[in-house]
């Protein structure tokens, strides 16, 4: 590969390197958790709640937005732990997501309606200081 050439941020790939390089001596990155977007988070759940080591429930939500007057759209997930979260209380999780329309389409279902049902977002945990 052309380490001069500019990837979209405008980066050759040399400089991506070095900050890579800086990144890794200074930080340990993790997955925290990732999303994944599903017309039925329930089914996708029990999915993963029986494919997975451990499958602790962190966090379960049947509608993010609660009961917000100015919520125009909402969702609802649960964050399935990646492993036993007693002797990993850190644990990375999936979390399925599904959308739920109110007076707008939720972001989650404007996801799905344009590239179907899958991984929206990976998040990345990052120990060692600010990453500023």
């Amino acid at each position: 590969m052309d380490k001069t050439q500019e990837g979209p941020g405008g980066l050759t790939e040399a400089e991506r390197d070095e900050i890579l390089e800086e990144i890794y001596e200074n930080f340990t990155l993790k997955l925290d958790h990732s999303a994944i977007c599903t017309n039925s988070a329930d089914e996708l759940s029990y999915v993963f709640l029986r494919a997975l080591t451990g499958g602790d429930i962190k966090y379960r939500a049947p509608d993010v937005a609660g009961d917000d007057p100015e919520a125009d759209s909402s969702m609802k997930t649960v964050a399935i732990a990646l492993g036993d979260t007693d002797e990993h209380p850190d644990a990375a999780y999936m979390a399925p997501v599904e959308g739920i329309d109110g007076s707008v389409q939720s972001q989650v279902n404007h996801f799905i309606e344009n590239t179907g049902e899958c991984f929206q977002h990976i998040a990345i945990r990052v120990e060692g200081g600010s990453i500023e």
